[in-house]
Order: structure tokens, then C-alpha cells, then sequence
């Protein structure tokens, strides 16, 4: 199977045009991804990855193996919200494997109980940034991406505080001061 014909299946949204024997994607539609066009999606070497839409996937621990896989399905940047003292996180092997791959692969160190607002400011720049697109972004089991993606729905995207969480919630926003301080980040940081 090609990448692209693995980022139409897991898009739904890509489709492969050929025009004068040159292909391309094409957008065709983007469903809001609070609604079926979030997807967890089973790939082996990721924990609860989720395809958000055509931009960006979300997931939990991701081993430096499933890079391959990420590229394939077209995936350009790699952001690990992980710590590297945290257990499994392997940070430089999944650097190292990212290179071999071509992906760029960026560390945003997330401590949950206590995030740094510099740091979401600078994941925004990161994943609003059509070069880095399509972006995956991950954490140990999701809650931290679903977290700091809640915060570029709602600041970047103009989504309402209700529509963002169910959309964090569906890819794995599960921790109490997580979205306690995120959603209090936002309102904050709009004053």
C-alpha cells in the first residue's frame, strides 16, 4: 500500500488526483473533528493513536519503531510531549529513528501536573505551521496531546470551550488537572 493511499484511508478526506501523469492529493471535505471525523485507528508500536484530520494525529506512547510507519502514512513532524526521565519514553531513539525516516522530530517536554504556558505557546507555533503538517503529536497515553490540542482548537481555531473538550475527550483528555489547567490557561491568556 502507498502513503498516500494509507493517508486517503485514514483521512477519508485525501483523495490521489492524476493530471497529465503527475499526482496529487486533494482535499475534499474536512468533517468537524468533534464528530465521526475523529478515529482511533489500531497501528502497532502506538497507543491509542487517533486521526484527528488530514493535519494532525494524537496518541499516547509511541515506540521509536512506529516511526516508519508514520512516515508512510505521510506524517512529516513528530512531537513527543514526553519527559525524557519518564519511563519508555526513549526520546533519542525516536530522534534517531525520525531522522532516518526524513520526519522531523521535535521534544516538548509536558510535566501534567504543572505545564509550562512558554511550552504550549511554543506547540502552537509548531503544529499552526502548514510546513510541519501532517503533524503527530504525542504523550505517554494521550492526555497530554489531547490537553495542548484543546488549547489550539480553542485559541488558534476559534472553537467554542464545549466543541474543543469533546474533541479532546475523544482522543484522550482524561486527567482532572489537566483540563482544569488548560481550560484555565485559555481563559487567561485571552484577558
Amino acid at each position: 500500500m502507498t502513503a498516500a493511499s494509507s493517508l486517503s484511508r485514514l483521512t477519508g478526506a485525501v483523495v490521489l488526483v492524476l493530471v497529465g501523469g503527475c499526482a496529487g492529493a486533494v482535499v475534499l471535505a474536512q468533517t468537524p473533528a468533534s464528530s465521526p471525523g475523529v478515529a482511533k485507528v489500531p497501528l502497532e508500536g502506538i497507543t491509542n493513536f487517533t486521526r484527528v484530520d488530514s493535519a494532525i494525529g494524537c496518541g499516547g506512547a509511541t515506540s521509536s519503531t512506529a516511526l516508519a510507519e508514520l512516515r508512510r502514512l505521510g506524517y512529516v513532524t513528530v512531537v513527543s510531549l514526553r519527559e525524557p526521565s519518564e519511563p519508555g519514553a526513549d526520546i533519542g531513539l525516536s530522534r534517531l529513528a525520525a531522522a532516518r525516516e526524513g520526519i522531523t522530530f521535535i521534544n516538548l517536554p509536558v510535566r501534567s501536573q504543572v505545564p509550562d504556558g512558554r511550552v504550549i505557546e511554543e506547540f502552537l507555533k509548531i503544529v499552526s505551521n502548514p510546513a510541519n503538517q501532517p503533524v503527530y503529536v504525542y504523550c505517554g497515553s494521550g492526555n497530554r496531546a489531547a490537553a495542548l490540542w484543546y488549547v489550539k482548537r480553542v485559541r488558534v481555531d476559534g472553537w467554542t470551550d464545549e466543541r474543543a473538550l469533546a474533541e479532546a475527550e475523544a482522543i484522550g483528555l482524561t486527567d482532572g488537572p489537566a483540563r482544569t489547567f488548560v481550560r484555565n490557561y485559555v481563559k487567561e491568556s485571552w484577558r
